[in-house]
């Protein structure tokens, strides 16, 4: 079958409770106690998914009837949905902001069984937010009972009612009575339609000069930034109206890159770093540490890490480090196989890896100017722990020996 642009939906029912409502109480979706009924059903999003219910189109509800007491004639049924973020409906008002009608009819006929209702035009669920079904019919001439519907009862307030002999309670503002026992429900569900039929949106303060079929966009601030810039993407589903909404964080525009040059030797001033900017407002300046450097490039360093500042016109600021470092004959060591370091940079501790184990690990920390400030014996292992965290920050080289011979890691403490 088919039916909203649906084709051969699943059919999900969500409650399987078989008590049912009696010909004078409620909820009723079936109603005639009274001369007509408004009723507002919620259902939570992890229920749905869950039950099997798929983002994508709802193209049909049904109603389960075990006793016919009444009138089996309802004028001017109607279903109307919307998302919604509600979880409860205890103590809480009818909701009349944003519903989308889904099923009219200016008479309805009821059977015992199910009782389904086919939308012309399919409801897309977002797959996210909970979903609110209003289902209301008008006054009758004479008020008779109520059919009986089976319902679950759920944890949390899940219908809101409201009845009476004279007030038109479609659209009612009246106060509403709330209960958790909710009829049982069969929805029939199709997948998600594509993503390039949905809207997407940003929040004021930007523009989207490029849309890659909703794959990807490309979003301008509406302004020159002069400090970081809080967008709100919005989805919306082009059926329903449902909505999913997301906050991106973007920097002012300017970043800082700091690259160097290193050193001939380990006491040699000649090493160099330089500042690579990306973006802000010019003029810049330019703060180095230690070394007190006011260009983008600094020069005549000895070995060890520097940190540049740099603040454009707008006051924005962005920092980078690099570290200079050196050849050593250390470096000339013979590479060992399977090891490896990690993390590096690394805030004090670093892990020496093996891929196999290894009956001896000698290791010896050395400092830029090649001596040796730690050495450490590793037996019968394929990992070693190695604490830098009481050092200065720097460049450290660490030498592993095993029997197959000798491998050099500079590490850079950070």
């Amino acid at each position: 079958s088919s039916s909203g642009n649906c084709v051969s939906p699943n059919s999900i029912q969500i409650g399987f409770g078989t008590t049912s409502n009696s010909s004078t109480t409620y909820p009723s979706i079936y109603s005639n106690w009274y001369k007509n009924a408004r009723h507002q059903l919620l259902y939570k999003a992890s229920e749905l998914i869950a039950a099997g219910v798929q983002p994508g189109k709802i193209s049909s509800v049904s109603f389960d009837i075990s006793a016919i007491a009444g009138t089996t004639i309802y004028p001017n049924f109607t279903i109307k949905m919307k998302c919604t973020t509600i979880n409860d409906l205890a103590g809480a008002s009818f909701d009349n902001t944003g519903l989308t009608q889904v099923y009219f009819s200016s008479s309805v006929n009821i059977n015992t069984g199910w009782n389904t209702y086919q939308f012309p035009m399919a409801y897309e669920w977002d797959g996210v937010s909970n979903i609110l079904i209003d289902v209301c019919s008008d006054l009758t001439a004479n008020y008779t009972n109520n059919s009986s519907s089976p319902y679950t009862t759920t944890s949390f307030g899940s219908v809101l009612y409201f009845n009476s002999d004279v007030t038109v309670a479609c659209m009612t503002t009246s106060f509403a009575s709330s209960s958790s026992n909710r009829p049982n429900i069969k929805f029939e569900n199709c997948g998600a339609t594509s993503p390039s039929s949905y809207t997407i949106a940003v929040s004021s303060n930007g523009t989207i000069v490029q849309n890659n079929n909703n794959n990807s966009i490309k979003v301008i601030p509406a302004i020159t930034p002069t400090t970081a810039i809080v967008y709100t993407i919005t989805v919306t589903n082009p059926q329903g109206g449902c909505t999913v909404s997301q906050t991106y964080t973007m920097s002012s525009g300017l970043s800082v890159i700091a690259t160097s040059t290193n050193a001939s030797c380990g006491s040699c001033p000649n090493g160099s770093a330089q500042a690579i900017l990306n973006c802000g407002t010019g003029p810049y300046t330019y703060s180095w540490s230690p070394g007190g450097g006011t260009s983008p490039s600094f020069s005549g360093l000895l070995p060890g890490c520097y940190t540049v500042t740099v603040t454009d016109i707008n006051m924005n600021t962005a920092s980078a480090q690099t570290c200079v470092s050196f050849a050593t004959k250390l470096e000339e060591a013979s590479a060992s196989d399977g090891l490896s370091i990690y993390p590096n940079p690394g805030n004090g501790i670093f892990n020496l890896l093996s891929e196999t184990l290894i009956n001896k690990i000698d290791i010896t920390l050395l400092n830029p100017l090649g001596q040796t400030i730690l050495q450490e014996t590793i037996l019968n292992s394929k990992e070693a722990v190695i604490d830098l965290s009481k050092l200065s920050k720097g460049i450290y080289y660490l030498k592993a020996t095993t029997d197959k011979g000798s491998e050099l890691f500079k590490l850079i403490l950070e």
